[in-house]
């Protein structure tokens, strides 16, 4: 069993992974289903003064005494063919305003994955169960920040003349 976290989308405030991953241990608990290894795959760790979503779900995984299962902390997904909101916003204040406003420092890990390497990625921790629980984290092997996504931007035609801010 695979399951995507709502926390895989940069900026997601829903919850909604969590009362689903909660319905289907009570399934599993409640013996109405069986399965043989579970990996939950969610977004980086953040460290966060607050308690956050991610967190709860990891504590409900804990639940899982008979089943082995594995917690993957990915960089944010995005597919090739429909870009997060995230994007089409910064794009469309950029089209507006006539610069591209980013609301994070430019120095901040702009961490993102594409789909194949994903799927490439999933494979081969499904391949590999020598432990009953571990947690992982993975990074690309090279980390971008958001004055590199910014640049990356521009050399975009389109993009290329317009002022770069940051928070």
């Amino acid at each position: 069993m695979v399951f995507f976290s709502d926390h895989l989308s940069y900026k997601n405030p829903s919850a909604q992974s969590l009362v689903v991953l909660q319905e289907f241990l009570s399934i599993l608990a409640a013996g109405k289903v069986s399965i043989s290894k579970f990996l939950y795959l969610t977004g980086p760790q953040l460290q966060s003064k607050f308690p956050g979503l991610q967190e709860l779900e990891a504590d409900l995984l804990e639940t899982l005494t008979e089943q082995p299962y594995k917690i993957l902390h990915l960089p944010y997904l995005f597919s090739n063919w429909e870009q997060e909101a995230y994007f089409a916003k910064l794009l469309s204040q950029a089209q507006l305003r006539g610069r591209l406003e980013f609301a994070e420092s430019e120095e901040q890990p702009a961490l993102f994955i594409k789909l194949e390497a994903l799927s490439s990625l999933v494979y081969r921790i499904l391949d590999s169960w020598d432990y009953q629980v571990e947690t992982l984290a993975w990074r690309p092997s090279a980390p971008a920040t958001f004055g590199d996504l910014a640049a990356f931007l521009q050399k975009e035609e389109v993009l290329a003349d317009l002022e770069v801010h940051f928070r």
